[in-house]
């Protein structure tokens, strides 16, 4: 069983992170936690553990910092990083130091899953350097993790008898991808066979010149490794474009290759590796044929903030049938690209949950038909098979129009339209003192004829609904953790006096605010 130790400065966090996954089943345990960095280094020397699960940013020593000093004392423990940042070159440092992986806060349960099997995978040496061939020779064996000195020596012999220089070159890690193309009709076994016949053809090609060679070899990449001369090393890219071009024209595919960084040293060919398959996996936001790690850069202007504020825009738009809807939508969906470039598994989650958000809010104020709900879930869960982000905006945008155009725009009678409008307003105001009187006089009503207008359209009564309104607004609010005391949330949700409201939450949740947020699973 693997050792992990969890690092944040919110406790809530190492709480919310213990609970998400079940670490005995991934054959782990969580033998200690640590709020800053000192204390993580702490953590290290005491139990030297196999993982540490850590967000990059905390006081007295970052993230970055304890890499640092795992690498110096030659300890084993492989790092996955947190980050509530979303800046490019975090991602670009901790790669850079070997970190086994970069997420993005907030994470996902499957992301943090993968990322402790990946970490397991490196302790168990089974994400070592290898040359994959079918024969065993003596130049086509599978080289092992180059972490000793005696290990280093046979990776020199390796190469001098495969003929590969062991001094003066510089050796640049590339990734090769094959995008299947979506338009085309082929089984999946027949996309494999042509794939696995192109990374043949790449090796055999790179072999005939004697510029390169197969480091690994996996189901959807193949990883090489070029080698120039320190006067040559500019003619990597123009190699790389020449065997995109050649595979397209000899068997008809479309290829992605990522050029990693260029080192001098075999013992940082892990870093070459690692390096051109980040950049080979920026094809989903870039779509670019060739992209360079050193020419990968990211400027961030906006805010998870700025999101959710686009969101509720967007929303309203929908709900009142606003023709801006669209544009409100590029908008969510641009941030989302911009907030998350680089990590396609979190774009991906954010856009899932953008549509779950929304199928959430149309079925308060509109009748959406059972089989029209199904067809929403499953497009929705189609949204990881789409190749490119810019793929994932178009399917939202195609999908929306229809659905929202059928069961929100369409022509529901005047009566359904003044009801949906006295929900739309209830959900706008209801932090502020609302009463009967107050909406009667809003929609040209009189009061009594208004009440049972509201009850025969809803089947509740006016201070039901916005109850009900205000205790969902306080539930979202509490499971955003944003720290609020409960007087502060009362007011948040319309209430002045906490004790009222603490009265009505117990009536619907069965315990106070506090006791709530003490149990509820984070």
């Amino acid at each position: 069983m693997f050792s992990v130790v969890i690092a944040d400065d919110e406790p809530l966090i190492i709480k919310g992170l213990m609970k998400m996954v079940d670490w005995k089943m991934l054959n782990t345990e969580v033998v200690a936690t640590a709020r800053n960095g000192e204390q993580l280094i702490e953590r290290l020397e005491e139990f030297s553990p196999d993982i540490v699960v850590s967000d990059i940013s905390m006081p007295k020593q970052s993230g970055i910092d304890v890499v640092h000093y795992i690498k110096e004392k030659g300890l084993g423990s492989k790092v996955i990083f947190l980050s509530a940042y979303q800046e490019f070159s975090y991602a670009k440092e901790a790669l850079r130091y070997g970190v086994v992986e970069y997420l993005l806060k907030p994470v996902a349960k499957e992301e943090l899953e993968n990322a402790i099997r990946k970490a397991e995978r490196a302790l168990e040496d089974k994400m070592s350097l290898e040359y994959l061939q079918e024969d065993k020779t003596s130049t086509q064996a599978v080289f092992k993790s180059v972490t000793t000195e005696y290990e280093f020596k046979d990776l020199y012999g390796r190469f001098k008898e495969m003929g590969v220089p062991v001094s003066g070159v510089y050796y640049t890690g590339v990734c090769f991808c094959v995008r299947r193309d979506e338009g085309k009709e082929k089984s999946r076994g027949d996309f494999e066979l042509l794939r696995f016949t192109v990374f043949k053809k790449i090796e055999e090609q790179a072999r005939k010149k004697k510029k390169g060679f197969c480091l690994k070899r996996e189901a959807v990449c193949c990883s090489m490794v070029f080698f120039y001369d320190q006067d040559d090393n500019g003619l990597v890219w123009a190699d790389i474009r020449d065997i995109v071009d050649s595979m397209e024209k000899l068997y008809q595919v479309k290829l992605t290759a990522g050029i990693g960084k260029q080192v001098k040293e075999l013992s940082e060919l892990k870093y070459a590796h690692k390096t051109a398959f980040f950049a080979c996996q920026l094809y989903y936001f870039k779509q670019e044929e060739i992209i360079c790690y050193d020419q990968i850069s990211k400027d961030y202007h906006k805010s998870f903030e700025d999101y959710h504020e686009a969101y509720q825009v967007f929303v309203r738009g929908v709900l009142r049938q606003d023709a801006k809807w669209e544009k409100n939508l590029e908008t969510c969906l641009e941030l989302i690209g911009e907030l998350h470039y680089g990590n396609r598994v979190v774009a991906e989650n954010r856009c899932i949950a953008l549509l779950m958000e929304l199928s959430r809010e149309l079925n308060r104020y509109c009748r959406i038909e059972p089989y029209e709900q199904a067809k929403y879930e499953n497009f929705v869960s189609r949204i990881r098979d789409i190749g490119t982000f810019q793929g994932v905006k178009a399917q939202i945008h195609n999908y929306l129009n229809q659905f929202i155009e059928r069961n929100v725009f369409a022509d529901i009678g005047s009566e359904n339209k003044t009801i949906r409008e006295i929900r739309l307003y209830i959900r706008d105001h209801y932090q502020e003192e609302i009463h009967l009187k107050l909406l009667a006089k809003e929609f040209y009503m009189n009061p009594y004829y208004f009440s049972t207008f509201f009850k025969q359209k809803t089947g509740k009564n006016f201070k039901d609904y916005l109850v009900e309104v205000r205790m969902g607004k306080a539930m979202e609010i509490l499971l955003e953790d944003t720290g609020l005391s409960t007087q502060e949330l009362a007011r948040k949700v319309g209430y002045q006096d906490a004790r009222t409201f603490s009265e009505k939450f117990k009536q619907y949740y069965g315990e106070s605010p506090v006791n709530y947020k003490k149990s509820m699973k984070i």
